[in-house]
C-alpha cells in the first residue's frame, strides 16, 4: 500500500512539472515572437522609402508621391555640375548635398505619418529616432552653406532647389533654423556699381531690395537681371540671411484645382481669372506698368485689383474708360 501511494504521488508531480514546463515554454515563445516583431517593425520603419498616400500634419495635406518628385526631380544647371567636378574629395558635390537632405525629408514625412497613426500597432526605437534627427540637423547645416552659395551664384537654380512652404512648415525647429525663407510682397529694387581696389578697374553691379525696413542683397536673373531701379516692385523669392534670390517675374502661379484656371499671386495678393484672355491681358498690363515706372523713375502702378474677381472689375473699368 505505501509503495502504491508513493508511485501515485510521483506520477502526479511529474504531470504537474510537465504542465508547468509547457506553460513556461509557451510564455517564452510568445515573448520571443513579440520581440522579433518589434525589431522587424523598427527595421522597416527606417528602411522603407516613403510610400504613396496622404500626409496629415494638422494643417496641411501633402501627396507623398508629389513631394518626392519635387524633392528629387529638381533640374540641375551645367554651371553647378562643372563646379562639382572640381571639388575636393573631402567635400561632397552640391547635388549630393541636396539629394541626401531631400531623401531625409522624404523619410521624415514617412515618420510623421507613422506618428499620426499611433495606437495602430506601430513601434519606435528611441535611439534610432534620435540618430535620425541628428542626421537631419547635420545635413541641414551642410545644405545651408550650399544654398547660400547658390543664391549668390545661380538664383534661378536656388529657387528650384528651395523646399515648398508646405514642407518647411512641418520641419522640426532645429532644422528649420537652417532653412531658407520664402518672401513675397512689394519693395524697391535699387542698383548701383560697387568697385574693388583703388584703381576702380574691377566694378560690378550690385542690386538691393528695400523691403519691410530691411536692405537685402538681391540676386537677379532673366528679365530682371538688368532691371535698374524699380520702386514699389512686386516680387517673390527665397532668402537666407541678408541675401535673396528674386524670380524674374513679379508674379507666381497659384496651385488651383485641376478643373479651374490657375490664378496668379502679385505681391502676395491672389488673383483669379475667368478666361485665358483675362489672364494674358493682366500679365501684359503688369509688364507695361513696370516698363513705364522704369522710364519715368516713379513707383510702379500695377493694375487695380478689387473684390473676389478683381481682374474682371479691372477689365470692366478699363473698357469703360476706352
Amino acid at each position: 500500500m505505501p509503495s502504491s501511494s508513493n508511485n501515485s504521488l510521483h506520477a502526479s508531480m511529474c504531470k504537474r512539472l510537465r504542465r508547468n514546463l509547457c506553460l513556461f515554454l509557451g510564455v517564452c515563445g510568445i515573448s520571443i515572437g513579440l520581440f522579433t516583431f518589434c525589431l522587424y517593425q523598427t527595421k522597416i520603419r527606417f528602411s522603407e522609402e516613403a510610400d504613396q498616400g496622404k500626409i496629415f500634419d494638422g494643417s496641411t495635406t501633402l501627396s507623398e508621391e508629389n513631394v518626392v518628385k519635387k524633392l528629387v526631380g529638381a533640374p540641375q544647371s551645367n554651371q553647378r555640375k562643372n563646379e562639382s567636378s572640381v571639388l575636393s574629395k573631402s567635400e561632397p558635390p552640391p547635388e549630393q548635398v541636396f539629394a541626401e537632405f531631400n531623401q531625409w525629408v522624404a523619410k521624415f514625412i514617412k515618420l510623421k505619418k507613422s506618428e499620426h497613426a499611433k495606437g495602430k500597432g506601430h513601434f519606435f526605437d528611441p535611439r534610432k529616432t534620435r540618430e535620425f534627427f541628428k542626421k537631419g540637423e547635420t545635413l541641414s547645416r551642410t545644405r545651408a552653406r550650399e544654398m547660400e552659395k547658390l543664391i549668390a551664384e545661380d538664383p534661378e537654380l536656388a529657387l528650384q532647389k528651395a523646399l515648398p512652404k508646405q514642407i518647411l512648415q512641418i520641419l522640426p525647429s532645429k532644422i528649420l533654423k537652417n532653412m531658407e525663407n520664402w518672401q513675397e510682397g512689394h519693395g524697391d529694387l535699387l542698383s548701383h556699381y560697387g568697385c574693388k581696389g583703388g584703381d576702380h578697374q574691377i566694378c560690378e553691379e550690385e542690386n538691393l531690395l528695400v523691403f519691410d525696413n530691411e536692405n537685402l542683397k538681391a540676386h537677379l536673373y532673366g528679365k530682371r537681371k538688368n532691371v535698374g531701379g524699380l520702386n514699389g516692385a512686386a516680387f517673390y523669392g527665397v532668402r537666407m540671411g541678408n541675401d535673396i534670390a528674386i524670380a524674374e517675374k513679379p508674379f507666381r502661379k497659384l496651385q488651383n484645382k485641376p478643373s479651374s484656371l490657375p490664378g496668379l499671386s502679385l505681391g502676395g495678393q491672389a488673383v483669379s481669372f475667368k478666361s485665358e484672355a483675362e489672364k494674358d491681358l493682366f500679365v501684359e498690363m503688369v509688364e507695361i506698368a513696370e516698363r513705364r515706372a522704369r522710364s519715368t523713375m516713379t513707383n510702379v502702378k500695377y493694375p487695380i485689383i478689387a473684390g473676389s474677381d478683381g481682374v474682371t472689375i479691372f477689365l470692366e473699368r478699363r473698357y469703360d474708360v476706352v
